[in-house]
């Protein structure tokens, strides 16, 4: 299921890949992209896309927003995904996803939201960005990567590349793993933790080289 922009490996337009909304109120089977942009050459942009989960079953992969170029810069910034009621996420959730093949160009995928307003629910991974394969000192699939968690009672088996983790209720944390290994080309990532005043029993594991 897709918001906007092209089919998968660059086979023409489809509309604009930034600033789009998609809702879903149904079961799916496959992929749920918030916008995809997948190029061979030039600049992929999957900018300011949000996808709203309510109620729903997904099978497959959900994406805020998904850029790829095979020679070009890649940027996956700014996409929102919202989970909410009794949803039931099958694969793995990524607020932006960036290729670029090239490592000449760098790929983005920063300023990302994914919130989780689920109670009961379980999560494989979740990513605030995810880069592919990508050396580029430029490179950034980290910063300013928030995910929201807001019910009691989930659990979260992994948590990649946000910067912040706001909990917005008091109980457990349900993050199985919290890991602190960023997709970034240069820097030193400190991932924070804010329990916005709240008290949170942290019971999992925090893993990886950040701080």
């Amino acid at each position: 299921m897709f918001g906007n922009g092209n089919p998968p490996e660059g086979s023409g337009s489809s509309g604009d890949p930034n600033d789009n909304i998609v809702n879903v109120n149904a079961n799916i089977i496959s992929r749920v992209y918030g916008a995809m942009h997948d190029i061979f050459t030039g600049a992929a942009t999957a900018i300011h896309n949000e996808v709203v989960i309510n109620n729903s079953q997904i099978s497959g992969f959900t994406y805020g927003g998904f850029a790829r170029s095979a020679a070009g810069t890649a940027t996956a910034t700014r996409n929102t995904i919202t989970i909410t009621g009794s949803a039931n996420m099958g694969s793995d959730i990524f607020g932006g996803y960036a290729v670029a093949t090239d490592n000449t160009y760098a790929a983005i995928a920063t300023d990302n939201i994914v919130n989780i307003k689920t109670s009961g629910s379980t999560y494989a991974s979740i990513y605030g960005g995810i880069i592919e394969t990508n050396t580029h000192a430029d490179t950034d699939g980290f910063s300013n990567n928030t995910l929201n968690l807001f019910y009691d009672a989930n659990t979260i088996t992994n948590v990649y590349n946000f910067e912040t983790v706001w909990f917005n209720y008091s109980g457990d944390a349900g993050i199985t793993t919290l890991n602190t290994t960023a997709s970034i080309g240069s820097g030193t990532p400190v991932v924070k933790l804010d329990t916005n005043g709240n008290d949170i029993t942290f019971g999992g594991a925090i893993n990886g080289t950040g701080g």
